[in-house]
């Protein structure tokens, strides 16, 4: 769900922080989309290959995506928030189930004292020879 959130969050950040920021430190228009599909590559030889691009381009345009990063995680955080509220206001209303919680096992598969048991219905346990019951 939080990827979810932060897909789409990107999917408006990116476009509205990035392409405004690169085109007024003078990159051309049409080298935005190669700009950002370099973050998404994520290598200098990506970046190396926009058209127009130079260090201070570069770097301003990295300043934006990391705002546009920064606010859609932001959104991600709020939705955590929402949802925890949530769960811990529905705790209220979950019942009491220590009298549940015992120590009785039903069957026991495995006893300390031998090394070959299996359990029984009754909660007993009864030897079993492991060369018979495993062929």
């Amino acid at each position: 769900m939080f990827t979810t959130v932060l897909a789409n969050r990107l999917a408006q950040t990116i476009p509205e922080k990035v392409p405004p920021a690169v085109i007024a430190a003078g990159l051309p228009e049409s080298s935005v989309a190669a700009f950002i599909a370099a973050f998404q590559a994520g290598s200098q030889s990506a970046f190396d290959a926009v058209a127009g691009i130079t260090p201070q381009i570069q770097a301003i345009g990295t300043r934006a995506y990391q705002e546009a990063n920064s606010q859609a995680f932001s959104t991600v955080f709020l939705t955590t928030i929402a949802f925890s509220g949530i769960g811990i206001i529905l705790t209220v209303f979950t019942p009491n189930i220590d009298h549940l919680l015992t120590r009785e096992v039903n069957i026991t598969l495995n006893s300390k004292e031998t090394k070959s048991v299996i359990g029984t219905p009754g909660g007993g346990a009864k030897e079993v020879d492991v060369e018979q019951a495993s062929g």
